[in-house]
Protein backbone atom coordinates (compact mmCIF):
# COMPACT_ATOMS: atom_id res chain seq x y z
CA UNK A 1 0.00 0.00 0.00
CA UNK A 2 1.33 3.43 -0.94
CA UNK A 3 1.87 6.17 1.65
CA UNK A 4 -0.95 8.17 0.05
CA UNK A 5 -3.44 5.31 0.34
CA UNK A 6 -2.39 4.58 3.91
CA UNK A 7 -2.91 8.21 4.88
CA UNK A 8 -6.34 8.19 3.23
CA UNK A 9 -7.37 5.04 5.09
CA UNK A 10 -6.15 6.33 8.46
CA UNK A 11 -7.68 9.77 7.89
CA UNK A 12 -11.04 8.24 6.94
CA UNK A 13 -11.15 6.23 10.14
CA UNK A 14 -10.14 9.21 12.28
CA UNK A 15 -12.51 11.70 10.65
CA UNK A 16 -15.41 9.27 11.07
CA UNK A 17 -14.49 8.53 14.67
CA UNK A 18 -13.63 12.01 15.94
CA UNK A 19 -14.90 14.48 13.34
CA UNK A 20 -12.95 16.97 11.25
CA UNK A 21 -12.19 19.53 13.98
CA UNK A 22 -10.89 16.99 16.50
CA UNK A 23 -8.26 15.43 14.24
CA UNK A 24 -4.91 17.04 13.41
CA UNK A 25 -2.54 16.32 10.56
CA UNK A 26 0.00 15.18 13.13
CA UNK A 27 -2.52 12.69 14.57
CA UNK A 28 -3.04 11.20 11.11
CA UNK A 29 0.61 11.02 10.11
CA UNK A 30 1.62 9.53 13.46
CA UNK A 31 -0.95 6.73 13.08
CA UNK A 32 0.08 6.18 9.45
CA UNK A 33 3.80 6.07 10.27
CA UNK A 34 4.42 9.01 7.94
CA UNK A 35 5.65 12.56 8.35
CA UNK A 36 3.65 15.79 8.13
CA UNK A 37 5.37 16.71 4.89
CA UNK A 38 3.75 13.69 3.20
CA UNK A 39 0.30 15.18 3.76
CA UNK A 40 1.44 18.48 2.29
CA UNK A 41 3.00 16.65 -0.65
CA UNK A 42 -0.01 14.47 -1.52
CA UNK A 43 -2.93 16.66 -0.39
CA UNK A 44 -1.62 20.22 0.23
CA UNK A 45 -3.38 20.60 3.59
CA UNK A 46 -5.75 19.01 6.10
CA UNK A 47 -8.82 20.51 4.40
CA UNK A 48 -7.89 19.02 1.02
CA UNK A 49 -7.12 15.67 2.65
CA UNK A 50 -10.57 15.68 4.25
CA UNK A 51 -12.19 16.53 0.93
CA UNK A 52 -10.35 13.67 -0.77
CA UNK A 53 -11.39 11.24 1.97
CA UNK A 54 -15.00 12.46 1.78
CA UNK A 55 -15.10 12.17 -2.02
CA UNK A 56 -13.65 8.65 -2.00
CA UNK A 57 -16.02 7.45 0.73
CA UNK A 58 -19.17 9.00 -0.71
CA UNK A 59 -18.40 8.02 -4.30
CA UNK A 60 -18.04 4.38 -3.37
CA UNK A 61 -21.09 4.25 -1.10
CA UNK A 62 -23.31 6.21 -3.50
CA UNK A 63 -22.67 3.91 -6.45
CA UNK A 64 -23.37 0.85 -4.30
CA UNK A 65 -26.57 2.40 -2.98
CA UNK A 66 -27.86 3.49 -6.38
CA UNK A 67 -27.28 -0.01 -7.75
CA UNK A 68 -29.11 -1.53 -4.78
CA UNK A 69 -32.09 0.82 -5.22
CA UNK A 70 -32.36 -0.07 -8.90
CA UNK A 71 -32.26 -3.77 -8.05
CA UNK A 72 -34.86 -3.44 -5.27
CA UNK A 73 -37.33 -1.41 -7.33
CA UNK A 74 -36.71 -3.16 -10.65
CA UNK A 75 -37.06 -1.82 -14.19
CA UNK A 76 -39.29 -4.28 -16.02
CA UNK A 77 -42.70 -3.20 -14.72
CA UNK A 78 -44.20 0.01 -13.37
CA UNK A 79 -43.71 -0.06 -9.59
CA UNK A 80 -46.35 0.99 -7.10
CA UNK A 81 -45.76 4.19 -5.14
CA UNK A 82 -45.70 2.17 -1.92
CA UNK A 83 -43.01 -0.17 -3.28
CA UNK A 84 -40.79 2.73 -4.34
CA UNK A 85 -41.14 4.67 -1.08
CA UNK A 86 -40.74 1.56 1.07
CA UNK A 87 -37.59 0.54 -0.83
CA UNK A 88 -36.06 3.98 -0.24
CA UNK A 89 -37.03 4.17 3.44
CA UNK A 90 -36.09 0.59 4.29
CA UNK A 91 -32.75 0.74 2.50
CA UNK A 92 -31.54 4.00 4.00
CA UNK A 93 -32.97 3.59 7.50
CA UNK A 94 -31.50 0.11 7.92
CA UNK A 95 -28.16 1.25 6.49
CA UNK A 96 -27.87 4.27 8.78
CA UNK A 97 -28.76 2.15 11.82
CA UNK A 98 -26.48 -0.73 10.86
CA UNK A 99 -23.44 0.41 12.84
CA UNK A 100 -21.90 3.23 14.84
CA UNK A 101 -19.72 4.06 11.82
CA UNK A 102 -22.84 4.51 9.67
CA UNK A 103 -24.37 6.85 12.25
CA UNK A 104 -21.13 8.84 12.42
CA UNK A 105 -21.06 9.11 8.64
CA UNK A 106 -24.61 10.46 8.76
CA UNK A 107 -23.46 13.07 11.30
CA UNK A 108 -20.69 14.17 8.94
CA UNK A 109 -23.11 14.30 6.00
CA UNK A 110 -25.51 16.40 8.09
CA UNK A 111 -22.69 18.80 8.97
CA UNK A 112 -21.84 19.15 5.29
CA UNK A 113 -25.36 20.44 4.66
CA UNK A 114 -24.67 23.54 6.77
CA UNK A 115 -23.59 26.94 5.46
CA UNK A 116 -20.04 26.52 6.78
CA UNK A 117 -19.50 23.11 5.17
CA UNK A 118 -16.02 22.04 4.09
CA UNK A 119 -17.08 19.69 1.29
CA UNK A 120 -20.68 20.48 0.42
CA UNK A 121 -19.88 20.60 -3.30
CA UNK A 122 -18.54 17.04 -3.10
CA UNK A 123 -21.64 15.91 -1.20
CA UNK A 124 -23.81 17.39 -3.96
CA UNK A 125 -21.80 15.96 -6.85
CA UNK A 126 -21.05 12.51 -5.42
CA UNK A 127 -24.28 11.76 -3.56
CA UNK A 128 -27.20 14.17 -3.67
CA UNK A 129 -27.42 14.85 -7.41
CA UNK A 130 -26.96 11.22 -8.59
CA UNK A 131 -29.14 9.86 -5.79
CA UNK A 132 -31.85 12.44 -6.44
CA UNK A 133 -31.82 11.53 -10.14
CA UNK A 134 -32.50 7.82 -9.58
CA UNK A 135 -35.08 8.45 -6.86
CA UNK A 136 -36.88 11.07 -8.96
CA UNK A 137 -37.01 8.71 -11.94
CA UNK A 138 -38.59 5.92 -9.89
CA UNK A 139 -41.08 8.09 -8.03
CA UNK A 140 -42.19 9.54 -11.36
CA UNK A 141 -42.54 6.03 -12.78
CA UNK A 142 -44.86 5.16 -9.90
CA UNK A 143 -46.75 8.48 -9.92
CA UNK A 144 -46.35 10.27 -13.29
CA UNK A 145 -48.73 13.10 -12.35
CA UNK A 146 -46.26 14.59 -9.86
CA UNK A 147 -44.38 17.71 -10.94
CA UNK A 148 -40.57 17.83 -10.68
CA UNK A 149 -40.83 20.31 -7.81
CA UNK A 150 -43.27 18.06 -5.93
CA UNK A 151 -40.99 15.04 -6.40
CA UNK A 152 -37.98 17.02 -5.14
CA UNK A 153 -39.91 18.14 -2.04
CA UNK A 154 -41.12 14.57 -1.44
CA UNK A 155 -37.56 13.24 -1.57
CA UNK A 156 -36.44 15.91 0.91
CA UNK A 157 -39.33 15.03 3.22
CA UNK A 158 -38.53 11.31 3.09
CA UNK A 159 -34.91 11.92 4.05
CA UNK A 160 -35.90 14.45 6.68
CA UNK A 161 -37.91 11.72 8.39
CA UNK A 162 -35.15 9.13 8.02
CA UNK A 163 -32.53 11.50 9.44
CA UNK A 164 -34.81 12.40 12.35
CA UNK A 165 -35.44 8.80 13.39
CA UNK A 166 -31.71 8.05 13.23
CA UNK A 167 -30.31 11.20 14.85
CA UNK A 168 -33.02 11.35 17.56
CA UNK A 169 -32.72 7.65 18.31
CA UNK A 170 -32.34 8.10 22.08
CA UNK A 171 -35.28 10.51 22.32
CA UNK A 172 -37.51 8.30 20.17
CA UNK A 173 -36.70 5.26 22.32
CA UNK A 174 -37.54 7.14 25.50
CA UNK A 175 -40.78 8.67 24.22
CA UNK A 176 -42.08 5.47 22.62
CA UNK A 177 -40.72 3.01 25.17
CA UNK A 178 -39.16 0.91 22.40
CA UNK A 179 -35.57 -0.03 21.77
CA UNK A 180 -34.38 0.03 18.17
CA UNK A 181 -34.66 -3.69 17.51
CA UNK A 182 -35.60 -4.91 14.03
CA UNK A 183 -39.29 -5.14 14.93
CA UNK A 184 -39.40 -1.46 15.92
CA UNK A 185 -37.31 -0.43 12.91
CA UNK A 186 -39.88 -2.19 10.71
CA UNK A 187 -42.60 -0.20 12.50
CA UNK A 188 -40.73 3.03 11.66
CA UNK A 189 -40.40 1.95 8.03
CA UNK A 190 -44.17 1.32 7.90
CA UNK A 191 -44.87 4.69 9.53
CA UNK A 192 -42.61 6.77 7.23
CA UNK A 193 -43.90 4.94 4.16
CA UNK A 194 -47.57 5.42 5.06
CA UNK A 195 -47.05 9.03 6.17
CA UNK A 196 -45.24 9.85 2.90
CA UNK A 197 -47.80 8.19 0.63
CA UNK A 198 -50.69 9.94 2.36
CA UNK A 199 -48.84 13.23 1.96
CA UNK A 200 -48.21 12.66 -1.74
CA UNK A 201 -51.80 11.66 -2.47
CA UNK A 202 -53.05 14.47 -0.22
Amino acid sequence: MSTKEKILDIAEDMFLTKGYDNVSVRDITHAAGANVASVNYHFNCKRDLYREVFKRKLGRLSQEKIQKIREDIGTETTPTLEHVVRSIVSGFLNDFLASKEAEKLLSIITNEMSENATAQDILMEETIFPMHKVLRENIRRAHPALTDQKVTLCISSIFGQIFHFVRARSVISQTTGHEYDQEFINTLIDHITEFTIRGIRG
